[in-house]
């Protein structure tokens, strides 16, 4: 039975996933993944003109994986501040046990830079699950709120609190326990009243 061409995109890209969760993006190679698929390199091809171009097509799948993480749990958060908390606190867990997704979607040369719209409104160059996740538990905070926020701000404060907690965690330059890290973040939160 001849595979279609779907299918075999749909393989290479799984593979592809795969192999990053594995040994991260630097060590991707259509001809190594074509391999893996038991179909020449030259198959691969015909779904993705080079390496680039597959990467390009695995960063919403990366995304998604870490959206799905991030909302694990997430019902039991009861308020916006909660909700910020959780995804803050799953953000630096994802940093820890899926180190190389975190690299690829943050720190790789694929990683995707923020920019504003006609509206003056923060987003992505391309439209990501993750950030979309984020935006949302951000603005419900925001709402929340007794005071009046700029979005693009809080959104930047936050996210660089966060990301950054999140390395300095990663890298063991804080070895905080959960609840330590819970309670900075709570702190961190106080500043919005």
């Amino acid at each position: 039975m001849k595979e279609t061409k779907e299918s075999l995109r749909e393989r290479l890209l799984e593979e592809g996933l795969e192999k990053i969760g594995q040994e991260g993006w630097e060590q991707l190679s259509l001809r190594k993944l074509s391999r893996a698929c038991q179909v020449s390199h030259v198959a691969s091809y015909r779904h993705f003109k080079n390496k680039d171009d597959f990467i390009w097509a695995l960063i919403p799948l990366v995304s998604h994986h870490f959206v799905l993480f991030l909302q694990e749990g997430e019902e039991e958060a009861n308020s916006p501040r909660q909700r910020i908390c959780h995804l803050a606190q799953r953000f630096i867990l994802y940093s820890q046990e899926h180190a190389h997704y975190f690299d690829f979607l943050f720190l790789s040369k694929y990683a995707l830079a923020t920019q504003t719209d006609e509206n003056g409104q923060l987003g992505l160059e391309r439209e990501m699950d993750c950030f979309e996740h984020s935006r949302k538990r951000i603005q419900e905070f925001i709402d929340s709120l007794a005071g009046s926020y700029d979005f693009n701000q809080t959104f930047m404060h936050l996210w660089g609190f966060i990301f950054g907690l999140s390395l300095l965690v990663r890298q063991k330059l804080y070895p905080a326990p959960d609840q330590v890290l819970a309670q900075l973040i709570e702190e961190i939160l106080d500043f919005y009243q």
